[in-house]
């Protein structure tokens, strides 16, 4: 079969007539709603992130509050939101995103979105967990929530047209948490540093958890990093009642 490539390119076209249809609008089970509007990578069709989405700098001291904890926090106008935290609490934002873009809104910029994409997994389910991270990123920044998107690929092997969807010489985002402990992880996370710094040459680079010396050396000269403290470690968790719990403020 011959696909029409005008329609290919045009997705959002696509979706909404598949969507509302001419004689009976149909749920949109498969979140085409996030993207609308959105331009596609050549290849897997990945939202690409435009660059109005991204603030042009940050604080060079900053405090970020993870998404499960927000319910801790008084002023969120204060604070930055990094989703890095358990892929369930960032599927209730994915399930019913509208519900949180008041919130998210009114922060100093949310630091990407991270459903998990191990690169252990099939390169069809990494592939799945990319592309729903840069739609709900793509989702946010398309209604003026300040946006630092997250990089993150499982393995080389799926990377190239993913950072395609980024813009380049922008703010990034990144975490290390739980991603740097042994010897093979390190490994991985310097490949991972050594292909996408310098296909996106970004302005500046948020890390969320540990910078090991001997991950990052090579790289701090040549690139500005932007290094957070874990959230648990700053502030004493108090009210565990509260976890979870990031409704509208």
């Amino acid at each position: 079969m011959n696909c029409d490539n005008d329609i290919l390119q045009n997705r959002s076209f696509a979706q909404m007539t598949f969507i509302s249809g001419t004689k009976k609008k149909q749920k949109d089970n498969f979140k085409a709603f996030l993207t609308e509007g959105a331009s596609y990578t050549e290849i897997e069709q990945y939202p690409i992130i435009e660059e109005w989405m991204i603030p042009e700098k940050i604080d060079d001291v900053f405090d970020a509050v993870p998404l499960d904890r927000l319910s801790e926090i008084k002023n969120i106008k204060e604070w930055y939101v990094c989703p890095y935290c358990c892929d369930e609490d960032l599927l209730k934002i994915y399930r019913n995103p509208w519900k949180y873009v008041n919130t998210l809104r009114r922060a100093k910029a949310v630091l990407g979105f991270d459903l998990s994409p191990h690169s252990d997994m099939p390169y069809l389910k990494q592939k799945n967990q990319m592309y729903d991270n840069l739609a709900i990123t793509y989702y946010m920044g398309k209604r003026h929530v300040k946006i630092i998107p997250n990089v993150r690929y499982g393995c080389r092997h799926v990377a190239d047209d993913y950072l395609k969807a980024f813009p380049h010489h922008r703010l990034i985002s990144i975490g290390t948490y739980g991603c740097v402990k042994t010897v093979q992880e390190k490994r991985i996370y310097y490949d991972f540093l050594c292909r996408t710094l310098p296909e996106l040459e970004p302005s500046g680079i948020t890390v969320y958890g540990s910078m090991p010396k001997d991950v990052f050396s090579d790289f701090v000269e040549d690139y500005r990093f932007y290094h957070m403290m874990e959230y648990i470690k700053r502030i004493p968790f108090e009210n565990s009642n509260q976890r979870g719990k990031t409704g509208e403020k």
